[in-house]
């Protein structure tokens, strides 16, 4: 794995896996579940091969737009609990604010990947909405 300099996760393989773990964890707090750290395990190294990562996202990606499909206003009322990976902290936020901290946190490290791969010296596709036509 590559090291990139000034990367939080050191390369763009172990951002993309972090942002793949933590869209799980978001998602199934999202969904009513106090201790997702349980059954979901966060790894910066897993999966390795692209092509894996690749499908894993897909399927990551249609269950959260499953997920906000059946969406109702109601559903963002209140305050959702869970507790960290140790336990030991009660943690209780809005459960609206949490929502919009899933799309939140895609956006940063996305924008973290795109920045790392620019540097590479590739050339993303756009992501203007403007220039999606």
């Amino acid at each position: 794995m590559d090291i990139i300099q000034g990367a939080f996760f050191r390369s763009i393989a172990a951002t993309l896996n972090h942002l793949y773990w933590a869209d799980a964890l978001i998602l199934e707090r999202l969904k009513g579940n106090e201790r997702p750290e349980e059954t979901i395990k966060h790894s910066l190294t897993s999966p390795s091969d692209w092509n894996d990562f690749k499908a894993l996202r897909f399927k990551r990606n249609e269950e959260i737009e499953e997920w906000s499909a059946r969406l109702l206003d109601a559903d963002l009322d209140g305050m959702l609990v869970w507790y960290p990976g140790d336990g030991s902290t009660r943690i209780e936020k809005l459960k609206a604010l949490c929502a919009i901290q899933l799309f939140n946190h895609q956006t940063h490290h996305r924008g973290q990947v795109h920045a790392m791969l620019t540097a590479a010296g590739a050339v993303p596709e756009p992501t203007d909405i403007q220039m999606l036509e």
